[in-house]
């Protein structure tokens, strides 16, 4: 089989119900060919862990923590839950807006891994564009190379990483190489299921290179 030939209808995943059935629907996703061919747009690099203390030193820090205290701030529908965190360099705090789930989440004591942007707010590290996990060795989305992908309303990255894994998992062992032998051995270019793995979820930048110029020379062939 051929990337582009597998017809099975989204809904046939595991978690994907007529909400999120629309929300693939709206980025031109109906089947599962569709969804692999989905490819991310940016990756970001979770592979190491960093200090809190080095918050406002970089663009964005993934770290593990443990939750200090919760608080309500503001009244009404301005209510937002307000969490601190810490680590043995030092602490923080999640502003958790449109998030009052998370209440329940974060229970005082737990370990999390939390990759966010934080600015300075009142003297504070503060941080509202964030991620978390609950903390354990082999994380779903930390200690990894995470893949981003276009998203829309009612989809959220940590569900459209989810629901790619399954779709990975029933097709690529059924695809069939686009480049001639001769071409992949020349290159070195892996089989077209490694390819479409390395895409979306790379061990290394090294992997990612490889499996684009692969897809770039699938293009060429086919341009001419």
């Amino acid at each position: 089989m051929f990337l582009g030939e597998d017809r099975q209808e989204v809904r046939s995943l595991n978690g994907v119900g007529p909400v999120l059935e629309r929300a693939l629907a709206r980025l031109g996703i109906k089947n599962l060919s569709d969804l692999i061919s989905h490819f991310p747009k940016d990756y970001q690099d979770r592979r190491s862990a960093e200090p809190l203390s080095s918050a406002l030193k970089k663009e964005r820090i993934n770290v593990k923590i443990s939750i200090t205290r919760k608080e309500w701030i503001g009244r009404g529908r301005a209510r937002t839950l307000r969490v601190k965190i810490s680590d043995p360099s030092g602490s923080a705090f999640l502003l958790c807006f449109g998030r009052p789930y998370l209440a329940k989440v974060f229970i005082a004591g737990k370990h999390f891994w939390v990759s966010g942007k934080f600015h300075l707010r009142n003297g504070e590290r503060v941080s509202s564009n964030f991620e978390i996990e609950e903390y354990q060795e082999d994380a779903a989305n930390f200690g990894k190379i995470i893949p981003f992908y276009s998203l829309t309303e009612n989809l959220t990255a940590a569900s459209l990483r989810r629901i790619m894994k399954q779709a990975l998992a029933l097709i690529t062992k059924d695809l069939e190489n686009e480049l001639p032998t001769e071409l992949s051995c020349r290159y070195n270019f892996p089989d077209k299921a490694e390819i479409i793995e390395w895409i979306h979820f790379p061990e290394s930048f090294e992997q990612l290179r490889t499996a684009k110029e692969a897809l770039r020379s699938e293009e060429r062939r086919v341009g001419k």
